[in-house]
């Protein structure tokens, strides 16, 4: 009978790869010497935080700690003594903040005094201007000093994701600078994408919290939650985010459930050499009412700097910010301004009120492959029928048409209409044949409109 162990190793490599299981992983380490070289590897590839947060509060308030940081410790370990294992590192996701609550609760048991002696000994071939902050943190145990370690004996790491606070983050931003010595450090120099999250969902972190990651060499995307831009926080004033033009290397910006004021974001994308992907969806307003936000004029005057290298454009206003926004830009003036100029914009997510107000389509830039209408509050098939017709002259790329809404709401139809009633099957036909014969794919959401979308081809 054939064994695991008598596929060819190509085979075997490609089995072990196709693990994402971190449990099977370590089992694998332990079957053989053979499966050990190939699986270590791969369980080494990234390292993500573990555990269940503990849980405080009451009936009427609830908050959690981090997750407990034993693993992230013992996985630092590992890469301290293992420098092969750690060059296999790519992928890192961590918390930056300590349980202050009830410290306990992070540790089945603290860290050996052997354990110790290894991280301390590793701060000590740090080559920083001052070392005394470094033996303070892991002194305290502090998640960050651990974190900037695993930075620092990771030089491979592409993709680095964490969850901070209110708290500066000196440490690890301050391995973007040069060390001591004058001599560019090797930790983040293979950094690619940043993701930041703030720990509170009603809260945010200021954009100067992370200024200096942001202008590492090879870091060409940032993803962020919950981000304020300049606006100040309670619990700390970072000041104002600064950036001179034209010096970052970031070609994607997407910002989930975040408020921006204009200022901030005018200088971050004009930081940008060329920004191709820009995704922006507000905070709600009932969140945190005392906060600035941008304007979609403002992001169009904002971006026109990147009209020439702008890909994807993504905004997202629910119609309740809408309402809280200042000053009548439902008016005369465009929404977000004629994207004609933008040459190279091949995907655009909006609400349909932008296009459903305009009367000349063709507001819209040639290059246009695919569009997605996002919060239809009524019927879409003037506007459908519109682009096909455009979809032969002014936009001869447009391929994907994307209709995000309730399906009776973009048919007109009353709320309460079956699906199997005859009007609500004759309308989704209507609207199907719209398109039929364009280049135009129209796609909705719901899985009456997949299914029979499908049954119609």
């Amino acid at each position: 009978m054939p064994k695991l162990l008598d596929l060819p190793i190509e085979l075997l490599c490609n089995v072990v790869d196709g693990v994402d299981d971190r449990t099977s992983l370590l089992k694998l380490c332990l079957v053989c010497k053979t499966l050990l070289a190939m699986s270590q590897p791969v369980l080494f590839n990234s390292f993500r935080k573990a555990g269940e947060r503990p849980e405080y509060g009451n009936q009427s308030y609830t908050c959690y700690g981090p997750a407990p940081k034993a693993r992230l410790i013992s996985f630092v370990r590992t890469i301290i003594e293992r420098p092969d294992l750690a060059l296999q590192v790519k992928w890192v996701d961590v918390e930056t903040f300590d349980d202050d609550i009830n410290p306990e609760d992070e540790f089945e048991e603290p860290p050996s005094e052997e354990d110790m002696e290894i991280f301390y000994d590793a701060v000590r071939q740090l080559d920083v201007k001052k070392r005394y902050p470094w033996i303070r943190a892991l002194t305290e145990l502090r998640a960050i000093v651990f974190i900037a370690l695993l930075i620092i004996q990771t030089p491979n790491m592409e993709d680095f994701e964490f969850i901070l606070t209110y708290k500066p983050i000196s440490l690890l931003s301050g391995l973007a600078r040069r060390t001591a010595n004058g001599v560019p450090s090797n930790a983040f120099k293979s950094l690619k994408k940043l993701t930041v999250t703030h720990f509170d969902a009603a809260g945010g972190f200021n954009l100067q919290q992370i200024a200096r990651l942001l202008s590492l060499p090879s870091l060409q995307s940032l993803f962020t939650k919950h981000c304020l831009g300049d606006n100040v926080v309670d619990l700390g004033d970072f000041g104002s985010f600064e950036c001179e033009p034209g010096t970052l290397n970031l070609s994607t910006l997407v910002f989930d459930d975040s408020s921006i004021d204009a200022t901030c974001l005018h200088t971050l994308i004009a930081a940008c050499k060329s920004l191709k992907q820009f995704e922006y969806q507000s905070m709600l307003f009932h969140e945190m009412s005392d906060v600035d936000q941008f304007t979609p004029s403002e992001m169009y005057s904002a971006l026109k700097c990147q009209k020439s290298s702008l890909e994807m454009l993504t905004l997202d206003f629910t119609e309740h910010e809408y309402d809280q926004l200042e000053g009548d830009w439902r008016g005369e003036d465009p929404i977000i301004g004629d994207l004609r100029e933008f040459t190279n914009l091949k995907h655009l997510r909006v609400d349909q009120s932008y296009l459903e107000d305009r009367e000349d389509l063709t507001v819209l830039p040639q290059s246009l492959e695919s569009l997605t209408l996002q919060h239809c509050q009524g019927p879409i098939s003037k506007t459908v029928a519109d682009l096909v017709v455009l979809s032969k002259t002014a936009l001869p790329s447009l391929r994907k048409l994307h209709i995000i809404g309730k399906l009776n709401v973009v048919l007109g139809l009353p709320k309460n209409i079956s699906r199997d009633d005859s009007a609500f099957i004759k309308a989704c036909e209507q609207l199907k044949g719209l398109v039929a014969g364009s280049a135009i794919d129209l796609l909705h959401d719901e899985e009456f409109w997949i299914l029979g979308h499908r049954s119609a081809l």
